[in-house]
């Protein structure tokens, strides 16, 4: 029997966060990193606010985590050799500093997490599958997994993929645990009962054919099959079977969508619409754009806006959970500054449009535009203008 994830946030907010808050404390050496995995942002906000006592060195979370070395009983598991002193007793407890891995948080506010940490310090690194296996984080001693992720599952009936909530797989628990003990013994704890994760959780991660829409594969299998059949009936010259050509088993939901979008004729073969769907590397509805903008006589147009549309946000995303590192009070001061200024940046390039397609493409316009014969400081200005990430500047500007 497989948990439901009403009990999920249950078990979220009955207390897992202090858990971890203990397990971090307890764990933690000077010049190591801590990596927690946790399933998005706000799972990632929620246990940031619990570990922000940590790093400021204040309240109960700091006691709590001597208690814990007080009250031991035995070594702490994976203890490194360098750390403990000549008569086997734990050193003096670090300064922490934490750290967000997610895609909605600036390059530039996780660029010192892939620094060694200094001696006296633990780096706690709070991420989402981000850090699963595309990134390496130096000296990462422990591990602790809530074995949860965000998985993106496409919505039949509301032809739209979407984000939910999904318990790890075996295989995806194991990975995340590889991202210690590389350069030294190390720990991975997860915080799920061991019947539970023996009996409950998948071996492998489902595969894509069940996760992921169908309509564009079955424009590239259908082509393939014609082409393939037509390849076939030249070098054996057999007679074509009574229907014509060879027919994909039936996918009636999938064949109705692209008839409708008219990526399919009545009988089932492929339209110029579909030709083109098979060429473009976005969702098929934005090909369709494309395709219209192209039979309206706007093709730049069209393609301004799916490619906007295809993207992330352009606008950067007010990373209120790293403002309270200094101050709660200014944080949420300052976070409201930049939401604002984001507001006025979208009713400026949204022109009283109210549409965001619109808004992106005069965006887009008006960075062409100074762009033609502007500096780099002009350049630089618009830029800061649009109220865009670092790192999305600095491509604005490359470009």
């Amino acid at each position: 029997m497989r948990l439901g994830f009403s009990h999920v946030e249950l078990l979220l907010h009955a207390g897992l966060e202090f858990v971890c808050r203990d397990l971090v404390s307890t764990l933690a050496y000077g010049g190591e990193t801590i990596l927690v995995f946790l399933p998005g942002i706000a799972e990632i906000s929620t246990l940031f606010e619990t570990l922000a006592p940590l790093e400021r060195g204040e309240g109960e979370a700091v006691k709590a985590g001597k208690d814990g070395e007080a009250s031991g009983t035995g070594e702490t598991p994976g203890a490194p050799g360098e750390g403990a002193t000549e008569e086997g007793s734990r050193p003096e407890a670090p300064l922490f500093k934490l750290f967000v891995l997610h895609s909605t948080i600036g390059r530039e506010e996780q660029a010192e997490v892939f620094s060694p940490p200094p001696p006296t310090v633990c780096h706690v690194v709070l991420a989402s599958n981000i850090a699963e296996s595309s990134l390496t984080l130096p000296n990462c001693r422990v591990v602790i997994d809530f074995c949860l992720r965000r998985q993106m599952i496409y919505d039949r009936k509301r032809h739209a993929s979407a984000l939910v909530k999904a318990w790890t797989s075996h295989a995806s628990s194991q990975q995340r645990s590889g991202r210690t003990g590389r350069v030294f013994p190390g720990v991975c704890v997860r915080l799920v009962p061991l019947r539970f994760y023996q009996t409950s959780l998948r071996v492998f991660d489902l595969p894509e054919m069940q996760t992921a829409p169908l309509d564009k594969l079955y424009i590239t299998v259908a082509h393939m099959t014609k082409r393939l059949n037509a390849i076939a009936r030249e070098a054996h010259a057999t007679p074509t079977p009574e229907g014509g050509s060879a027919r994909l088993p039936d996918e009636p939901k999938t064949i109705q969508d692209l008839k409708s979008q008219g990526a399919l004729d009545a009988n089932g073969d492929i339209t110029s619409l579909g030709y083109l769907m098979m060429q473009l590397p976005i969702d098929v509805r934005l090909c369709k754009l494309i395709f219209l903008g192209i039979a309206f006589g706007c093709p730049l147009d069209a393609v301004v806006l799916a490619s906007c549309l295809a993207s992330s946000d352009l606008f950067a995303f007010p990373a209120l959970m790293l403002l309270q590192r200094h101050s709660k009070a200014s944080a949420g001061y300052e976070a409201a500054l930049q939401l604002q200024q984001q507001l006025k940046s979208r009713a400026l390039f949204d022109g009283g449009h109210f549409s965001e397609p619109l808004m992106l493409r005069n965006c887009f316009v008006e960075f062409l535009l100074h762009f033609a014969g502007s500096t780099a400081e002009l350049r630089s200005r618009l830029a800061r203008q649009a109220a865009g990430s670092r790192p999305r500047r600095l491509e604005l500007n490359m470009k």
